[in-house]
């Protein structure tokens, strides 16, 4: 039986889900399905299905079909694995799973042309051969186009953060002798 909290709740990501290979445990909504209204994962897909909803129906169907041809390149049949491209042996293990949710971030830039830049029409492009912004905005006579791209933290960074968390998990005498440096960057990244 599927889970009606998810399909009332997030319909859009609910959507997506069900295009994706849902047994992979690298995709980004593993598990989705199973979600319940006390899951700590709820304030994630909550901040996502609000963006995906101020998406009209034209350009959310644009959205899904390219999102599926990014992942996968285009199949007739599309299943979209939502799995980061990355060596999963050369990164956390949390990592290719939430590489996935960079694809999501060209929402953010159909907003930003949409509100800030307060363009009339705002489309999402679709890929063909040659290179393709993400993106076009047209306020009056002007046309922008945007390329989304996602900085994501370096493995060196992951590896160091990752350590910094085990470090302040034991006790006092156990723990580096740099201790103020980690905090600080940890706050930094944090803010």
């Amino acid at each position: 039986m599927e889970n009606e909290f998810v399909q009332q709740n997030f319909p859009r990501l609910y959507e997506i889900y069900t295009l994706s290979d849902q047994q992979n445990s690298n995709n980004c909504l593993y598990g989705f399905s199973d979600l319940r209204p006390e899951s700590n994962d709820n304030q994630l897909y909550e901040y996502y299905e609000n963006l995906f909803q101020q998406i009209d129906q034209d350009n959310w169907e644009v959205f899904k079909e390219k999102l599926s041809e990014k992942v996968l390149g285009t199949h007739s049949v599309a299943k979209i694995s939502i799995t980061g491209k990355s060596d999963p042996q050369k990164h956390s293990p949390l990592y290719p799973k939430y590489q996935g949710f960079d694809y999501f971030n060209e929402v953010h830039g159909y907003l930003y042309l949409k509100d800030r830049m307060c363009c009339e029409k705002v489309a999402f492009l679709q890929e063909t051969q040659n290179k393709t912004p993400d993106l076009k905005g047209v306020k009056g006579s002007s046309a922008f186009v945007l390329e989304v791209k996602t900085i994501n933290t370096s493995d060196d960074l992951q590896a160091y953060l990752e350590r910094v968390v085990r470090d302040e998990q034991k006790a006092p005498d156990e723990k580096s002798i740099d201790q103020d440096y980690p905090r600080t960057e940890k706050k930094f990244l944090a803010d």
